[in-house]
C-alpha cells in the first residue's frame, strides 16, 4: 500500500493502513491499480504550483511479509550494484512497450536512497535537476511504490506456483501502469479521467489479462476478482478519508465493475473449460460412476497428492518437488461455468521439509478433519536410531496453510507403500503398509491427538479380500460411513471391485480370497466371481464399475463434493491431466434386511457394564431385582445405578419421602419433595418376589428394593451398586445445594449419611429405617445433575452460570466425604451446548466413571420433525441436523479432546425408542421426514413418543420389513407406514460395542433395564455376553 507523499519533517502525516494478512497479499496488484485510479482519476490533485518545491520525497509502506521484504531488498541491492538510478530502472521497464501508441513518452532523472527494516520499506527520492511541482512528487510517490509492490507481486506470483508467463504478466501490468502514469504527467493530464481510464485499460489488457489467463486457466480469475471487488472499494474509501476528498471511490468502483464485465469474455477467449462440477445429488442413476471430465490440466502422477488440508471436507491437492517444496492448490468448488476452481497457494512446505526433502504423504492423525503432513525417515536420519515417521500437525484455517513443529510419532513400523485410512471409524487415520503383492501390515492409531510412538497397535494377522497381484489396491471410504473400504482398480479392463468395511474389527480372523482372484485371472468372470465373496470384516459390494479401460495406470481417491464418499481421480497418460469420476454411495443400504443372528460375534465389551435400575420398574413393568438375577442380567453387569433420589427443597439435603410426583412437564413444582421411600425400603417383598426366596417381615429395619439389592449383591459379589441422585425430574435444586462451600458440605454429608452409612429416616408408622439400617447397600454415589448452568433441563429447574464451577466443586466435595473404597460416578450430558457448561478436564479427576448420556439427541419434543435418531453413533451428511454435534461420536470425541480419559468413559445406550406419528415414507422409509404428532403412549413406558424395545417387539413392529439400517450413522429405525421409531437393535448395539473397543472406552452404560425383552436381547448385544 502506498501512503500519501510527505516531507521528511512531517512525520505526523503518516497514516498506516493494515491489510488482511492473506487476502491483501494476493490482491496487492489490484490494490495498487485502485489507489492510483483513486488519486489520479477520480480526485483532482492539489493544484501544481512552481514555487512549491522540496529537496526530497520520502515514501514509506509496510509489506507485512518478511519474504516479500527480502525480495524488495534484493531488488534495490541489484539496482545499487548496477549503478542505475530509480528513474533508469523505470525507464528500462517501460521504454519500448507502448511507444507505438505513446510516442511522446518522457522521463526525468532523480536520485534515490532506500532502507528495508523488518517489513517496512522506505524510499527517499531526491529532487530532480529540473523544477519539480506537486504533481511530480505525487507521481514519484506512486510510481516508486508501484515498483516495490511490483517486486512483491512478482515474488508472490512465483511463490504461489504461478507459471513463468503469469509472473511475466505481473511485471507487464506494473510496467504499463508506470508508463501510462508518466505519459499523463508529462502531458499535464493527471486529472484527465478519460485519459487515465484509457491507460488503465491498456495496462490491464497488456498485463493483467496475461496473468489471469496463463495462471488461472479456468473461471478462477472471475471468482477471485468478484471476491475482492468490495474489499478494493473499501480500500479506496479509506484513502478518501485519508486525503479528505470524495468521489474517487465511486470512480474506482465504476472502473472495477467495467473490468469485471470484460473478464468472462477474456477468459473464454483465452482458455477452454476443463470439467463439470455437478450437484452432489448427481444426474441419472444413483448407482453409476459419473464422469467429471478433466479437472486438472497438468499434474505429475508421482508427485501429486489429493487430501483435505483446510478441513472443509473436500479434496485439495499438492505437488511435491525434489527439493521438499510443497506446491498447493485449494479446492474452491466450481465457477459459474462449471469449471473446477483450484486456488494456488504456492509453496506451503514447512522449513524442515525442505532441509531434508522426503516424499510427502498425508493423513488425519489427530481427528481434526485436516490431513497432516507425513515423512518417513531412515534410521540414520531420524535421530532415534530407528526408521521413523515424522509428522507436521496441520493447523491450517480456511485462509492459510500452517504446520506445527515436526514430531516423531512412530518408530520402526515396517516397510511398504504407506496408505493412511480410517479403518475403525474413530475419525483418525490408521496406517497400512502395502507390499508389491498387496499384502498389508496394518497399525491402529490409538491416540486421541497427534500420536506418540507408543500409540500404534499392530493389527495382528490383518487380511483383506484383495491380497495378491489382482490390481491396484486402495483403502478408501466409498460408502460414506466413515470406514475405509477395500477397493481394487483394474486399469486395463476398467473394472473396479469393492468390499465394504463392516467395522467389526474382524479383519484378521480369516484368510482372503486372493487365491481365487489369481487362479481365475484369465477368465471373463474374474471380477464378478471374486467380488461376490464375503470374508470376515468385509462385505462384498461386487463390481462397482465396469466398462472401457482407463486412460492411465495411476489413480487416487478423494472426496471432491463433500458427500463423504471418495471420488476417483485418474492421471491421464495422454493429456497429462487429471480426469475424475463422481462415485455414488454404493454402500447406502438403508432398507437392507437385518441379520438378527449374533452367534459367533466378538467377545463382550471390555471393562465396565453399567445399567440403571429404576425404582418404579417394580410396578407396571413388574421388573424387580429378582428379575435381574433370574434372567442373567446381574451376572453380566459390573455396576448397577439405583435411580433416583430427590433433593429436599427447603433443607437442600438428600431426603426420603412418600409423595407422588407428576409427569406434567409444564409444572415446574410438580416434583418438589417427591419420593418413593415405600419402594426404596418399606415395601415388603414376598418370598416369590424376593431374590433369595425369603420374604420381608413387617418389623424389619430394611425392606423394599434396598434389601433386595443387599440380597442380589450377596449372590453376585462382584456387582457394585450406586445410588443415583437427581435425574430428569429430581434435578431442580442441585444448583442451590451446590451454590456455596457450606451448602455443598451440608448436602454431601446428608447423602453420605443416608446412603453410605445407611441412616434412613423412619416415615409414618412403618418400622423400617433408623441409623445404619441401609449400611452396605450402596458402594457409591452417582450424581445425575440434568443440567448444570443450562436452561434445557426440566421446567422449573434452578440454574446459574456459577453452576459450571460449582458442579466441579460439588464432585470435589463428594470425593473425600465418600472416603476410600467408595465409588463416585456422574451421568454427563452429550449435547455440545450442555458439555460446554461442564469443566470436563477437571471433573474427571474426582470421578471413577463418567457415564455419557449419548441418547435423547432427537425426539417427539421436536414437534413436526423431521424424524431423526434417538442415539446416532456417527454423523451423516443426509441428516438435517448434521454438523450440530448431536451424535454419540461427536460427544465422545469432545470429552476426549477436553482431557477426559477414555478409561473413565462409558457410552450410553437406550433400551427405549423415540418416535413420531403421521410420517410419510418420503422415499426413505420415514427417515428425516416431517411428522404430524407423537405416537400414543404404550402401557409400560407410559409416555407419548416413547416405547420400550420390548413393547415394540411384542407388538410385532420389529420385523425385517419394518426395521431399517442406516449405514452412515450405524443406527436402526422402525417404520410401519405412518409411525417412526428410532430403536436400538442387536445390529446397532454391535456397532456401538465395537466403537467402545476402538475408542478404548471404559465400557457401556444402559438406560434402563426394564426396557429390554424377556430374552435380554439388547443386554446381550450391548455387552456381547450371552
Amino acid at each position: 500500500m502506498i501512503f500519501p507523499p510527505r516531507r521528511t519533517d512531517d512525520a505526523s502525516s503518516i497514516s498506516p493502513w493494515r491489510r488482511h494478512a492473506r487476502t491483501g497479499r494476493i490482491l496487492t496488484l489490484v490494490a495498487t491499480l485502485t489507489t492510483a485510479a483513486l488519486l489520479l482519476g477520480g480526485i483532482d490533485p492539489p493544484p501544481a504550483r512552481a514555487e512549491t518545491t522540496a529537496t526530497e520525497q520520502v515514501i514509506t509502506f509496510d509489506v507485512e511479509d518478511t519474504e516479500l521484504a527480502d525480495a524488495v531488498r534484493e531488488k534495490f541491492t541489484e539496482i545499487d550494484t548496477s549503478g542505475d538510478t530509480l528513474s533508469d530502472v523505470l525507464e528500462a521497464q517501460t521504454e519500448g512497450r507502448l511507444h507505438d501508441v505513446l510516442p511522446d513518452l518522457r522521463y526525468v532523472d532523480f536520485e534515490h536512497d532506500w532502507t528495508v527494516e523488518g517489513t517496512v520499506v522506505t524510499i527517499t527520492a531526491k529532487a530532480p535537476e529540473v523544477e519539480a511541482d506537486a504533481s511530480f512528487w505525487q507521481g514519484v510517490g506512486i510510481v516508486a511504490g508501484a515498483i516495490v509492490i511490483g517486486v512483491a507481486a512478482g515474488k508472490l506470483c512465483s511463490r504461489m506456483g504461478g507459471p513463468v508467463p503469469a509472473c511475466a504478466g505481473v511485471g507487464a501490468f506494473m510496467a504499463e501502469f508506470s508508463n501510462g502514469f508518466f505519459n499523463q504527467w508529462a502531458d499535464g493530464k493527471l486529472n484527465d479521467s478519460e485519459e487515465w481510464s484509457k491507460n488503465i485499460g491498456k495496462s490491464i489488457t497488456a498485463g493483467m489479462t496475461v496473468f489471469l489467463i496463463t495462471w488461472a486457466g479456468t473461471d478462477q480469475a472471475l471468482v477471485w476478482f468478484r471476491t475482492v471487488k468490495n474489499f478494493i472499494v473499501k480500500v479506496a474509501r479509506t484513502i478518501e478519508a485519508l486525503i479528505g476528498r470524495s468521489g474517487g471511490a465511486d470512480k474506482v468502483e465504476e472502473v472495477l465493475n467495467k473490468i469485471e464485465g470484460y473478464l468472462p469474455e477474456w477468459l473464454r477467449s483465452g482458455v477452454d473449460a476443463t470439467g463439470i462440477c455437478r450437484d452432489p445429488a448427481g444426474e441419472g442413476s444413483a448407482s453409476e460412476w459419473t464422469s467429471l471430465g478433466q479437472i486438472v490440466d497438468s499434474a505429475d502422477s508421482s508427485q501429486t497428492r489429493f487430501m483435505d488440508l483446510d478441513g472443509d471436507g473436500d479434496g485439495d491437492r499438492t505437488m511435491s518437488g525434489a527439493d521438499g517444496r510443497l506446491y498447493t492448490w485449494v479446492n474452491a468448488g466450481c465457477g459459474s461455468g462449471g469449471e473446477r476452481v483450484w486456488h494456488p497457494l504456492g509453496d506451503t512446505a514447512p522449513t524442515a521439509a525442505t532441509e531434508l526433502p522426503k516424499t510427502a504423504y498425508f493423513g488425519d492423525l489427530d481427528r481434526d478433519g485436516r490431513d497432516d503432513l507425513v515423512n518417513f525417515l531412515s534410521a540414520s536420519e531420524s535421530g532415534t536410531g530407528f526408521a521413523a515417521m515424522r509428522v507436521w500437525r496441520n493447523e491450517s484455517t480456511s485462509t492459510d496453510i500452517k504446520w506445527a513443529a515436526p514430531v516423531i510419532v512412530a518408530n520402526d513400523l515396517g516397510v511398504g507403500e504407506p496408505i493412511f485410512a480410517d479403518m475403525d471409524g474413530d475419525k483418525d487415520d490408521d496406517l497400512l503398509l502395502v507390499d508389491r503383492n498387496n499384502f498389508v501390515t496394518a497399525w491402529e492409531n490409538t491416540a486421541t491427538g497427534i500420536p506418540s510412538p507408543g500409540d500404534w497397535d499392530e493389527i495382528s494377522g490383518f487380511t483383506h479380500p484383495a491380497e495378491g497381484p489382482v490390481g491396484q489396491l486402495y483403502f478408501t471410504d466409498i460408502t460414506g460411513d466413515g470406514l475405509a473400504d477395500t477397493v481394487v482398480v483394474q486399469y486395463m479392463t476398467g473394472d473396479v471391485l469393492a468390499w465394504k468395511n463392516t467395522g467389526d474389527g474382524s479383519w484378521s480372523s480369516t484368510s482372503s480370497v486372493s487365491t481365487q482372484l489369481v487362479r481365475t485371472a484369465d477368465t471373463a468372470d474374474t471380477a464378478e466371481t471374486a467380488a461376490a465373496a464375503d470374508i470376515a470384516g468385509w462385505e462384498s459390494l461386487g463390481t462397482v464399475r465396469s466398462g472401457d479401460a482407463f486412460g492411465g495406470s495411476v489413480g487416487a481417491f478423494a472426496d471432491l463434493d463433500v458427500d463423504k464418499v471418495s471420488d476417483f481421480l485418474l492421471f491421464n497418460s495422454t493429456s497429462n491431466g487429471v480426469d475424475a469420476w463422481r462415485l455414488p454411495n454404493v454402500g447406502d443400504t438403508s432398507t437392507e434386511a437385518l441379520d438378527w443372528d449374533e452367534s459367533g460375534s466378538e467377545a463382550g465389551v471390555p471393562g465396565e457394564r453399567v445399567a440403571y435400575f429404576n425404582s418404579w420398574s417394580i410396578y407396571a413393568n413388574n421388573y424387580t431385582l429378582k428379575t435381574m438375577d433370574q434372567n442373567g442380567t446381574a451376572a453380566k453387569l459390573t455396576k448397577l445405578n439405583y435411580a433416583f433420589q430427590n433433593i429436599d427443597p427447603v433443607n437442600l439435603t438428600c431426603m426420603a419421602a412418600n409423595k407422588a410426583g407428576s409427569s406434567d412437564e409444564s409444572n415446574g413444582d410438580a416434583n418438589d419433595g417427591a419420593g418413593d421411600a415405600w419402594a426404596d425400603y418399606q415395601k415388603g417383598f414376598t418370598a416369590e418376589e424376593s431374590v433369595d426366596g425369603v420374604a420381608d417381615s413387617w418389623g424389619d429395619s430394611l425392606k423394599g428394593n434396598f434389601n433386595q439389592i443387599k440380597k442380589l449383591k450377596a449372590k453376585h459379589p462382584n456387582l457394585k451398586v450406586l445410588v443415583s441422585l437427581g435425574g430428569w425430574t429430581y434435578s431442580k435444586y442441585f444448583s442451590d445445594a451446590a451454590a456455596t462451600d457450606a451448602s455443598r458440605k451440608k448436602f454431601v454429608k446428608s447423602c453420605v449419611d443416608m446412603f453410605i452409612k445407611g441412616d434412613l429416616p423412619k416415615l409414618g408408622d412403618d418400622p423400617a429405617g433408623g441409623d445404619g439400617a441401609a449400611a452396605g447397600v450402596f458402594d457409591g454415589i452417582d450424581v445425575d445433575w440434568e443440567f448444570p448452568a443450562s436452561a434445557d433441563g426440566h421446567t422449573g429447574n434452578h440454574y446459574s452460570a456459577a453452576d459450571t464451577a460449582n458442579f466441579t466443586a460439588l464432585l470435589a466435595e463428594f470425593r473425600p466425604q465418600l472416603g476410600s473404597g467408595k465409588l463416585l460416578t456422574a451421568a454427563l450430558p452429550a449435547g455440545p451446548s450442555k458439555i460446554s457448561k461442564v469443566e470436563v478436564g477437571q471433573i474427571a479427576s474426582y470421578l471413577d466413571l463418567g457415564n455419557i448420556m449419548t441418547y435423547d439427541m432427537h425426539g417427539a419434543w421436536e414437534g413436526a420433525g423431521p424424524t431423526n435418531f434417538n442415539a446416532p453413533l456417527y454423523r451423516s451428511s443426509a441428516d438435517p441436523a448434521d454438523g450440530t454435534g448431536m451424535t454419540s461420536d461427536d460427544a465422545i470425541t469432545t470429552y476426549l479432546g477436553k482431557g477426559f480419559p477414555a478409561s473413565k468413559i462409558t457410552l450410553g445406550v437406550p433400551f427405549y425408542a423415540r418416535g413420531w406419528a403421521g410420517v410419510a415414507n418420503g422415499g426413505k422409509n420415514g427417515l428425516y421426514q416431517p411428522a404430524t404428532a407423537s405416537p400414543a403412549a404404550y402401557p409400560y413406558s407410559q409416555a407419548p413418543g416413547v416405547a420400550f424395545y420390548k413393547e415394540l417387539k411384542t407388538a410385532g413392529k420389529l420385523t425385517d420389513s419394518t426395521v431399517f439400517w442406516d449405514s452412515r450413522t450405524k443406527t436402526t429405525w422402525m417404520y410401519d407406514g405412518s409411525t417412526f421409531f428410532s430403536i436400538e437393535t442387536p445390529k446397532s448395539m454391535t456397532a456401538k460395542r465395537q466403537y467402545i473397543k476402538n475408542k478404548g472406552l471404559a465400557g457401556v452404560m444402559i438406560y434402563s433395564l426394564e426396557g429390554d425383552d424377556a430374552e435380554t436381547t439388547l443386554l446381550e448385544s450391548s455387552t456381547g455376553l450371552n
